[in-house]
C-alpha cells in the first residue's frame, strides 16, 4: 500500500492498485451507509438502494465522511495528517470507503481541500474520478478534463440546489471544517458519518469549530475494527 493522499476531507486515502480508499483502514463492510446499521454483533439491516426508500424515491442526502483523533482534530497543526491510521498500521484492510463510494455522485470541498489534493496529495491523479466534484471558491480554477467546478456561493446554497435535481445519489462532504461548520450552521447535513482514530493529538485544527449551535442527534449505527470506532448519527 502507498500513501497516496494525506488529506482528502481530512481522511487518509490508500492507493491500493487503481482504487483510491479513503477513511482509515478496518475491516470491508463494517458498515455500509446504505445497507443499514451494524452493531457489534455483525448483523445488518435490509439493504435499500441509493435514493430509494420502502415508498419510493427520496431526496438526496448530504453526508459528512471524514475522520478524526480521539480529542476531535482532523489535522495536526500544520496539517499533517500521517497519524491517521489503525492501532496496527499494516492492517491491509480497506475500510468502508468502497460501500460508501457506491452511494454518492456528488463530492463538495473547500479550496483549502482542492488546493491541497491538486498541490501537495495527488497532483498527477485526481481521486474522485466520476465523481461530479465541487469547490467552494471564488477562484478561477484552471481547465481540466475531470468534472470539477467552482462554486462562489454559500455551501447551503449548493446543498439546496443539488439536492432539488431530480435524481441522483447521495452528496459526499469532503472537508474541511469550514465547509461542516457552514452546513451545520444552515442544519444542512443530512449524516455524519465520523471515524475516531485512536490518538490524542494534545493539539491541531478541530473537525467542529467553536460557536457552532448545538445539533442533536441520534445514532444510526457503530462499529469498530483495528480501534477505530465508526459512528453514524442523523439528526433527531
Amino acid at each position: 500500500y502507498e500513501i497516496s493522499l494525506g488529506l482528502v476531507g481530512s481522511e487518509m486515502c490508500i492507493r491500493d492498485s487503481q482504487q483510491c480508499v479513503c477513511s482509515p483502514r478496518r475491516r470491508p463492510g463494517a458498515d455500509d451507509p446504505r445497507g443499514g446499521p451494524v452493531h457489534r454483533g455483525g448483523q445488518r439491516g435490509r439493504g435499500i438502494p441509493p435514493g430509494q426508500h420502502d415508498g419510493g424515491p427520496v431526496m438526496r442526502r448530504t453526508v459528512l465522511y471524514i475522520s478524526m483523533s480521539l480529542d476531535g482534530c482532523l489535522a495536526r497543526p500544520d496539517g499533517d495528517v500521517s497519524w491517521l491510521a489503525g492501532q496496527d498500521p499494516d492492517d491491509p484492510d480497506p475500510g468502508t470507503y468502497p460501500a460508501f463510494l457506491s452511494t454518492v455522485d456528488t463530492v463538495v470541498m473547500g479550496w483549502t481541500t482542492y488546493h491541497q489534493v491538486v498541490t501537495q496529495l495527488s497532483p498527477g491523479s485526481w481521486p474522485y474520478r466520476g465523481l461530479d466534484c465541487y469547490v467552494l471558491t471564488h477562484r478561477p480554477l484552471p481547465p481540466q478534463t475531470e468534472k470539477i467546478q467552482a462554486f462562489s456561493g454559500p455551501a447551503h446554497q449548493l446543498v439546496e440546489q443539488l439536492k432539488r435535481e431530480p435524481a441522483g445519489r447521495d452528496i459526499w462532504i469532503c472537508g474541511g471544517a469550514d465547509t461542516a461548520a457552514q452546513l451545520i450552521r444552515k442544519n444542512a447535513i443530512d449524516r455524519y458519518v465520523v471515524s475516531v482514530i485512536p490518538v490524542i493529538l494534545g493539539e491541531g485544527i478541530p473537525l467542529f469549530s467553536r460557536g457552532l449551535p448545538q445539533q442533536d442527534l441520534r445514532l444510526v449505527s457503530a462499529a469498530h475494527s483495528n480501534g477505530i470506532a465508526e459512528l453514524t448519527y442523523e439528526p433527531r
